[in-house]
Formats: C-alpha cells, structure tokens, sequence
C-alpha cells in the first residue's frame, strides 16, 4: 500500500498535491489518535472498520473512474470494474464483520437458495462488467430470446460505431447494460 501511494505522486497528470498530503496527514493523525483510545479487545472491529474504509475507496474511485470526461478503456476500464467489484465486496462483508464483532448482528442471516441467488449476482455481475468495459463487443450477451432487445442493442451500437469518441461507446456499453439488465428481469419473471 505504501509502495503503491508513494508512485501515485509520480503520476504526471496528477493534481491537487497539497490537498492529497492534507488528506493523507489528517488520515494518518486520525487512525494514530483512533488507536490510541481503542481498547485491545476491540482492535478487531476497528481493524475491520479500517477495511471496510479501503473497500469503500476503491469502489468509489472506480466510479469516479467511469464518470470522467474521458472514460477509461481496454485494460484501465477493466481493473476500474474489478476495483469496483472487489470493493463493494471488501465495504459489505466488513460492515458485515464488524456488525458481528460488535454484538450488533447476533445470528447469521440466510435465505433458502442463498447460494444460487449469489452465483447468479455474480454472473450478472460479470456480464454486465464486460458489457460496460467491452461495449462493442458484446453481442454474445443476447439470446434469440431477446430480439427486442437485440435490436435495441444494434441500434445502439451503430451509434456508437459512427462516433469518433471513446465516451459515447461506453455509454452505449452502459445502455447495454441496462438492456441486459431488463432482459435478464424479464426472464426472471
């Protein structure tokens, strides 16, 4: 993690250093000081709190990530989703360990086909990252089934096929992605 904060300041676009050094230092003072006044038998929940923070970044900076000017494409969009996924991940399942450690959440919650219903959040999970990371290329992600929304979806990328921007492709990769998205609810239904 050092090594990683350390070469974001060689970045030649980056900007706003002094806030970054601001930010880093009030970071730094405030776990130091949180520390301090954190009893030993309760350094689990803080370091759970602690992780749940950097799953939260970096699923925010992601977002952040797709909604400049200029959108990240090919292998910067794809870490960009998966740093999305991951932290979302890394947030939920420590709000979820920390809840537990603290006695707040006093038994496990399940559902019936709890399994199932998380295989398949993650596939449309997966599908609709590739959809948003790959818009053009995504046409495997439609079935006979859906030829509504096939044609929506041609439609869509011929759009995108006559602009000259990589910003309006991945909004045609997120219209994709809404279509999808409908088609697999309908299909549920």
């Amino acid at each position: 993690m050092l090594l990683a904060t350390v070469a974001t300041f060689f970045l030649p676009e980056l900007h706003n250093v002094p806030l970054i050094l601001v930010a880093l230092l009030l970071g730094a003072g405030l776990a130091w000081w949180s520390a301090g006044k954190v009893a030993i038998t309760d350094m689990p929940q803080m370091v759970a709190v602690y992780n749940g923070m950097g799953g939260g970044a970096a699923a925010l900076i992601a977002a952040v990530e797709f909604t400049s000017p200029e959108p990240p494409t090919g292998l910067h969009a794809t870490l960009a989703m998966m740093g999305a996924f991951i932290g979302s991940i890394a947030f939920s399942g420590s709000v979820m360990a920390f809840a537990k450690l603290q006695g707040i959440m006093k038994r496990a919650v399940r559902w019936p086909a709890q399994n199932v219903g998380n295989v398949v959040h993650s596939l449309v999970t997966l599908a609709l990252g590739i959809a948003i990371v790959n818009p053009l290329g995504s046409e495997w992600l439609y079935t006979d089934d859906a030829s509504d929304a096939q044609a929506e979806a041609d439609e869509t990328d011929q759009r995108a096929l006559h602009d000259e921007h990589h910003h309006d492709a991945h909004r045609a990769g997120a219209e994709r992605a809404q279509q999808l998205l409908a088609v697999v609810a309908r299909r549920a239904l």
